[in-house]
């Protein structure tokens, strides 16, 4: 990577991160030689990269996800209650995390959920996130089937580990 100016690089980066875009593919087609070592954030990237390109695992170094240890601490019990008190959640639920972006496929999660909630009633759908990008289609699925107990917080910043901590299920799709 050293002959690709700063820019380049993180941009390379930036590309390889999401799903690998038709854009870097090209770019690694084009310029596999000139880079010296190709980061990635998971084993699955890596062997996808190194079969398509045939490109030597040694050239690859994988960088996971880094967690902060302090806003992922699972509170104590009387904590955890608090915060879901304040969120207005009852437990159980199934938690997800999203963007609505369409890769995390919120609107499959939703029509599923739609069958789940008829054999489990007091569950509910948690969704933490900002409301963008597919939010209004999953919106209308929930309105139309009315499909009970969904609850999108929106984004939330605070008390973040007990939204994980008191979730039966995880659900990144």
């Amino acid at each position: 990577v050293s002959d690709f100016p700063l820019r380049t690089r993180f941009s390379l980066y930036k590309e390889m991160f999401s799903l690998i875009p038709l854009s870097s593919l090209a770019v690694i087609r084009l310029n596999k030689r000139k880079i010296d070592e190709f980061i990635v954030v998971s084993e699955l990237m890596r062997d996808n990269i190194t079969s398509a390109f045939h490109i030597s695992e040694s050239d690859m170094n994988v960088i996971h996800h880094g967690i902060n240890m302090e806003n992922f601490t699972p509170p104590s019990p009387p904590i955890l209650r608090q915060h879901l008190s304040e969120f207005g959640i009852e437990r159980p639920y199934v938690l997800h995390i999203s963007s609505y972006r369409k890769i995390k496929n919120a609107q499959r999660l939703v029509e599923a959920f739609g069958r789940v909630v008829d054999q489990i009633p007091e569950l509910s759908l948690v969704f933490a996130g900002p409301t963008r990008n597919e939010y209004n289609k999953v919106k209308n699925i929930i309105q139309d089937r009315s499909i009970p107990n969904v609850v999108h917080l929106g984004h939330v910043d605070q008390h973040l580990n007990s939204l994980y901590a008191g979730a039966e299920v995880l659900c990144q799709p």
